[in-house]
């Protein structure tokens, strides 16, 4: 020990004496009193002047130690800044301040100190730093995104109402337990927040109040992401229930929005359900699930609707288009042609006409005027008064003569009045008899350039047509091979339920749903598998390169001995595993060939097929049947399964007897009581042949 610490001695003045040459370097501000006591102790203070400057902080690598037995080896450090307090203890640290400065350290163990913050931010992005030890303190805020290297963290036994871990993509051992103030950590990436709610992280260890989203800016109460829900396919009677999702506290809807959660027993029918979940007493939004509820095989539905569907595309209602959609008008060409020259025609012979009449009408007027020879006098002159005056008097005053009664000079006056009497009456309105009463022509001349402007679309009518044609020509042998699938499959159907004797329809239809159900788990699975190689990948990776790091850190020391070790049992133990893998593997290979050696003959002249032992995800392992064309065969009838279970017996008894002198004795308890006569007669001949007890 004396040695060592003359070594130690000798090695701190050597480097001392180097460090007084160079440069003068600043003091850092270290506030704390007893973070600047604690850093003193570990020797960071190489001038012992009592200060921290920058050079010293950057340089220091952490506790240096001795190879024994090497004493002209280079000294080692464990890269460790260790400043750990003491529950309750006077001297603990509340202020990290110039903690940024220990550049070439790789772990920085401040725990079971009084600190609140710890301000990562200042560590530059460049920084080695792999791991952080600041449990039992009383900080509310951790932020990562510059510890782009950072492996470890545990920061459990706080008061954090934040923690961002966004770029931190190293990361693969995390405890934040005890810290009921965190409900929310930001990852800054969707995929990445479902698969930690929804899978988590082997390594990472959180209070079960807190969730993962992209972004926890807003305050307390940021309600959880959505559960994670696939489409479901139930038989009739299934209730709310039997839905699945992943999720906390799951509450099922019929709305999108608003509304009372369903009752576990409310029945399902087909449509759409919600589904939301609820953390630390907020709820989250609602995840939007298909249900489906079948009564009849799904495959058989699924193609009886596709037929239904294509039929539906099927429009032969020819006749109602013939007028609806003018294909009437298909051949209409020559027709109109003629049409046009004949309204040409009749326009022509109207406008004639028409001028012929105005023609006429003038011709009247002229003669009209030419016969009365004079333009006569208005029927006002004289006026009322003065001719009844006159005709009272029977004197005329325009002429100056007498008018008696009776005589054309009085009976021209009396006319005069009543001429005059009769203009100021009403006068019905005189009509004008047109040569053309109504408008025919006008029509059909609008008609003719109506279909003079769609003349391009009609003569394409036969394109659309043929089209038509072919389209639902096409339709009806779809439709044709759709009925064939559904033929075939009702064929299968039938034999399906012919091999299964005893099961319902009903029940292999369930049993259907379950293995789609179970299918679409997989394909969830194989997406999480997925993520799950590629976390993986990334952790052997961190992994190994630990590792060298640890071995490198027991090279040429007594740990080096101890870590040789450690690595040898580590083999041992991988050796073992995969020996007892290969070895389970190898006895039921074995088993279930000496057991279709015993099926063979128990079944001569019966079943062509073979026993099948499947080892299950859990390490167990199941014995089935398969026919000659590779199909399990579920339920079995009880002479087969009996002969089955004798041969899985027959083979254990032949391989147990591998290891010891004689066979284990087998006892039946009635084997031949499901067999016919002669399959029990051919059974007691076989059996008089097998060498066993």
């Amino acid at each position: 020990m004396r040695e060592y610490l003359k070594k130690t001695g000798l090695f701190l003045a050597f480097f001392a004496c180097c460090t007084s040459a160079m440069q003068a370097q600043s003091a850092i501000n270290i506030p704390d009193p007893h973070f600047l006591s604690k850093l003193i102790a570990l020797g960071v203070d190489i001038d012992n002047n009592g200060q921290i400057t920058d050079y010293e902080a950057n340089v220091y690598q952490g506790v240096a130690f001795f190879t024994p037995g090497e004493p002209d080896a280079a000294p080692r450090y464990d890269y460790t800044l260790d400043i750990h307090g003491t529950t309750g203890a006077a001297d603990n640290i509340s202020d990290l301040t110039g903690i940024e400065y220990f550049t070439s350290i790789l772990v920085i163990n401040c725990s079971h100190n009084n600190l609140t913050t710890l301000n990562l931010l200042a560590i530059g992005t460049g920084h080695p730093l792999k791991g952080i030890d600041c449990s039992f303190n009383q900080i509310t805020s951790l932020d990562l995104r510059n510890l782009l290297n950072l492996s470890v963290l545990d920061c459990s036994n706080n008061n954090l109402n934040q923690l961002n871990i966004i770029g931190a993509d190293m990361l693969f051992n995390l405890n934040a337990t005890s810290n009921p103030n965190l409900t929310c950590i930001p990852v800054g990436d969707q995929v990445a927040a479902d698969y930690y709610n929804m899978v988590g992280m082997s390594d990472w260890f959180l209070d079960s109040t807190t969730y993962f989203a992209v972004n926890c800016g807003n305050t307390a109460g940021t309600p959880p992401q959505a559960p994670v829900a696939l489409s479901q396919s139930f038989c009739q009677g299934k209730t709310v229930a039997d839905l699945v999702a992943t999720g906390s506290n799951l509450q099922w809807y019929a709305a999108s929005t608003g509304g009372l959660a369903l009752a576990n027993s409310t029945v399902l029918t087909s449509g759409t359900y919600y589904v939301s979940q609820t953390i630390n007493s907020v709820e989250s939004t609602r995840t939007m699930v298909s249900v489906t509820i079948t009564t009849t095989p799904a495959l058989a539905y699924n193609t009886n609707v596709k037929k239904s569907q294509i039929e539906k595309r099927i429009d032969e209602e020819y006749s109602i288009k013939l007028l609806d959609e003018m294909w009437i008008l298909s051949g209409f060409s020559p027709i109109f042609e003629e049409f046009q020259n004949k309204v040409a025609t009749f326009s022509e012979l109207r406008r004639k006409l028409e001028k012929e009449d105005e023609r006429q009408k003038g011709k009247q007027e002229i003669v009209k005027e030419l016969a009365e020879g004079i333009i006569p006098l208005s029927p006002n002159v004289p006026d009322k008064i003065s001719m009844k005056e006159m005709i009272k008097d029977e004197f005329c005053k325009v002429c100056g003569r007498e008018a008696k009664v009776g005589t054309d000079a009085y009976n021209f006056m009396v006319n005069k009045l009543n001429e005059l009497l009769e203009s100021q009456l009403p006068k019905d309105k005189q009509i004008t008899k047109k040569l053309f009463a109504n408008n025919y022509f006008k029509e059909l001349e609008q008609k003719s350039n109506n279909l003079e402007y769609n003349q391009s679309d009609n003569n394409d009518l036969l394109n659309t047509i043929e089209e038509d044609l072919r389209f639902n020509k096409k339709r009806k042998e779809e439709a044709k091979d759709v009925q064939e699938s559904i033929d075939l499959e009702e064929d299968n159907k039938k034999k399906l339920l012919a091999q299964n004797d005893g099961l319902t329809e009903d029940q292999l239809q369930n049993a259907y749903q379950n293995i789609r159900n179970w299918y679409e788990s997989k394909n969830h699975a194989d997406r999480e598998i997925v993520l799950l190689e590629k976390d993986e990948l990334e952790l052997e990776k961190q992994i190994s390169t630990l590792q060298e790091s640890y071995n490198n850190l027991a090279k040429n020391s007594v740990a080096s001995i101890y870590s040789k070790i450690n690595t040898a049992f580590d083999k041992i133990k991988i050796a073992f595993k995969n020996a007892k893998e290969r070895n389970t593997q190898d006895f039921l290979i074995t088993l279930e060939q000496k057991a279709n050696d015993y099926l063979e003959k128990l079944n001569f002249d019966g079943f062509f097929g073979i026993i099948r032992i499947i080892k299950n995800t859990d390490g167990s392992a199941r014995v089935v049947l398969q026919d000659k064309n590779n199909t399990f065969i579920e339920n079995p009838n009880q002479a087969l399964k009996t002969t089955m279970y004798m041969s899985l017996l027959f083979a254990v008894s032949d391989l147990t007897g591998l290891k010891r002198e004689n066979d284990y004795p087998l006892i039946f308890d009635a084997p031949t009581s499901s067999f016919s006569p002669q399959k029990e007669s051919d059974f007691f001949s076989i059996i008089s042949n097998i060498n066993k007890q």
